[in-house]
């Protein structure tokens, strides 16, 4: 098992101007406001590969609320495909399944902030990152 270490960082938003032609934007004010100025915990495994790794991120909103999901590389997903497949894991490597994935190319702290960012100004935070039922 490897040691894991934590690094903080506040990441914070602009608020996106409002979208008269996206309905679901249009009436979101008090959502962005929500989560505006969060901060990022990055849960990463020591030692570290941006571009064959998986990591455990937390997402604090400006109320305290924490929420959580797992970042993973595709290179790292195939290579999990493969174990899983010589090890009979996962029906024999037919299927992979991690909750609250979400998949990058490489695993960076612009990664991770561009991914919420988008995750945020699309309204799927919520559907990514689950709330944390303990403090970790």
């Amino acid at each position: 098992m490897t040691e894991a270490f934590k690094r903080s960082i506040i990441l914070g938003r602009v608020m996106p101007e409002e979208n008269p032609h996206q309905e679901k934007l249009y009436h979101s004010k008090d959502y962005y406001a929500l989560w505006n100025n969060y901060q990022v915990t990055l849960h990463t495994p020591h030692p570290f590969a941006p571009e064959h790794d998986v990591i455990d991120v937390t997402l604090t909103r400006g109320d305290g609320q924490k929420y959580w999901a797992n970042f993973i590389t595709k290179t790292f997903l195939d290579s999990l495909f493969e174990k899983n497949k010589q090890t009979g894991e996962c029906a024999g490597g037919t299927y992979f399944r991690m909750p609250n994935m979400i998949v990058v190319k490489r695993i960076t702290e612009l990664t991770v902030r561009r991914t919420i960012d988008d995750l945020i100004h699309n309204l799927e935070i919520e559907e990514c990152f689950t709330p944390r039922k303990e403090d970790h």
